[in-house]
C-alpha cells in the first residue's frame, strides 16, 4: 500500500516538474515580449492563458509591449488558439514561423509598425478564423497562400502600403464574409471572383485601383465634358457668324454711303451744267 502511493507520488511530481518546464520553454516568447526575466512564471500574468499541462493557449498583452519584435521562437507555441498584440509598438517583421501555429484561431497584430512583406507561410494556418494587420508599415504584396484558410471570416489589412493586384484565389475563401483592403497601393482590377461572392469587399483609397465606381466617375466626367466641350464650339461659331455678318453689313453701309455720296456729287455737277446752259439763254422781247 505503501508502495502505491509512493508511485502515485512520484508521478504526479514528475508531471509537474514536466509542466513546470514545459512553462519555462514557452514563456521564453512572452517573456522576451514583455522584458521580463526568463524565470517569470508567465503563465500568472493577466491576458495569458496556459492550460493545465503548462502550454500556452491564449496571449493578449495588448499595450504591454515597448519598441519590441516578435520572436521567432513563437512558432513553438503549438498549442496557441489566441494571439492578440494589438496597439503593442511592435516592430521589425512578421515571423514565418507563425505558420507552425497550426490551431492558431485568432490572430491579430493591428495598430503596430510591423514592416516588411506578409508571409505567405500564414497559409498553413487551416484552424484560422480571424486575421488584422491593419495599420501597419507592411509591404509587398497579398500573399495568394492566404486562400488556403478555409476557416477564415474576417481578413483585414487596411491601412498599410500593400502593392500589387488582389489575388482572384481569396474568393475561394468558403466562409470569408469580410475582406478589408482600405488605405494601400494596391492597382490593377478588382477580380471577377471576389465581385460575384458574397464577400463585403472594402477598397477604399487605393488611387491605383480600377474599380466600377471609378469607370462610372470617369463615364460621368466624359458626359459633363463633351457638352460644355460642344457648347463652348457652339458658342465661338456663332460669335464668329455673328461678328463675320456684322462686317459684312457695315462694308455693305460703307459702299452704299459712298454711292450716295457720288450720286449727291454728280446730281450736283449735272445741276450746275443745267444752270451754265440755262444763264445761256437769252430771251429776246417781242416787237
Amino acid at each position: 500500500m505503501n508502495i502505491f502511493i509512493l508511485l502515485i507520488t512520484l508521478i504526479i511530481t514528475v508531471k509537474c516538474i514536466s509542466a513546470q518546464s514545459t512553462i519555462n520553454e514557452e514563456c521564453f516568447v512572452v517573456n522576451e515580449l514583455l522584458q521580463k526575466n526568463q524565470t517569470y512564471n508567465c503563465c500568472q500574468e493577466e491576458g495569458v492563458t496556459c492550460s493545465n499541462d503548462g502550454h500556452i493557449t491564449k496571449i493578449n498583452i495588448s499595450g504591454k509591449t515597448h519598441s519590441v519584435s516578435i520572436p521567432p521562437e513563437i512558432g513553438n507555441l503549438i498549442n496557441l488558439k489566441y494571439l492578440y498584440f494589438g496597439k503593442s509598438k511592435i516592430n521589425g517583421s512578421i515571423p514565418p514561423e507563425l505558420g507552425n501555429l497550426s490551431n492558431l484561431e485568432y490572430l491579430c497584430l493591428a495598430h503596430n509598425k510591423l514592416s516588411d512583406s506578409i508571409p505567405p507561410e500564414l497559409g498553413n494556418l487551416i484552424n484560422l478564423e480571424y486575421l488584422n494587420f491593419r495599420d501597419n508599415r507592411l509591404s509587398g504584396s497579398i500573399p495568394p497562400e492566404l486562400a488556403k484558410l478555409s476557416k477564415l471570416k474576417t481578413l483585414d489589412l487596411s491601412s498599410n502600403n500593400l502593392t500589387g493586384s488582389i489575388p482572384p484565389e481569396l474568393a475561394k475563401i468558403p466562409k470569408l464574409n469580410t475582406l478589408q483592403l482600405s488605405i494601400n497601393n494596391l492597382s490593377g482590377f478588382v477580380p471577377k471572383e471576389i465581385q460575384k461572392s458574397n464577400i463585403k469587399l472594402y477598397i477604399a483609397n487605393n488611387p491605383l485601383l480600377e474599380t466600377k465606381s471609378t469607370n462610372i466617375k470617369l463615364i460621368i466626367i466624359i458626359c459633363l465634358v463633351i457638352p460644355c466641350v460642344l457648347f463652348i464650339a457652339l458658342s465661338t461659331f456663332y460669335v464668329y457668324l455673328k461678328n463675320k455678318r456684322r462686317n459684312s453689313n457695315n462694308e455693305n453701309d460703307e459702299s452704299s454711303n459712298m454711292s450716295s455720296t457720288v450720286s449727291s456729287q454728280q446730281y450736283k455737277t449735272n445741276n450746275n451744267n443745267n444752270n451754265e446752259i440755262c444763264s445761256d439763254i437769252v430771251i429776246k422781247p417781242n416787237n
